[in-house]
């Protein structure tokens, strides 16, 4: 068991509940799901791995099967959560539409940068992943990524906004 002392205490802040659904994420992982790739697996492999499954050491089949299932929970969650945001990001986005151009005498204080500023800064970030060289996508690539991201940060915003923001914080540090 690997006990480390901030997840102890990101554990400790989100509360028994959130930690529960943790704690049984990894019992199921450890102790359900890894057995069942070994047994079910056998001397088959699968990709990411070319290591039959039977060959396979517990930090192999966790680093290459059961990580990735765990992600692919989280991504599901997010995409729930996403869906149940909809109605919100709709009416939202029409709202931000129907005040397009209009500052409307409001105080610097509750002022939010424009709609125009913020579409031309996405599409500067996306061009800018285009073209650096160091991230090799594609345009098109690059435009999901910003179109995602601004999704997310919807699902963040209401996951800070239900859960906590200490909770959101621990998705940075996995």
């Amino acid at each position: 068991m690997d006990v480390l002392p901030a997840l102890v205490g990101v554990g400790y802040i989100c509360g028994p509940r959130v930690s529960s659904y943790m704690l049984g994420g990894a019992v199921l992982g450890w102790f359900v799901i890894m057995p069942m790739l070994v047994l079910v697996g056998g001397d088959a492999t699968m990709f990411p791995s070319d290591i039959p499954f039977n060959e396979m050491d517990t930090w192999g089949l966790w680093g290459n099967f059961v990580r990735y299932i765990g992600a692919g929970a989280v991504a599901a969650g997010g995409i729930l959560s996403l869906i149940k945001s909809l109605p919100l990001i709709v009416s939202t986005f029409a709202k931000a539409m129907k005040g397009f151009g209009h500052s409307g005498g409001v105080s610097r204080t509750e002022k939010t940068i424009s709609l125009p500023v913020s579409i031309i800064g996405a599409i500067i970030i996306a061009v800018l992943l285009w073209i650096i060289p160091s991230i090799p996508i594609t345009l098109i690539a690059a435009v999901v990524i910003v179109i995602f991201g601004f999704f997310f940060a919807t699902v963040s915003a209401r996951m800070v906004g239900i859960v906590g923001s200490s909770n959101n914080l621990f998705r940075v540090w996995q």
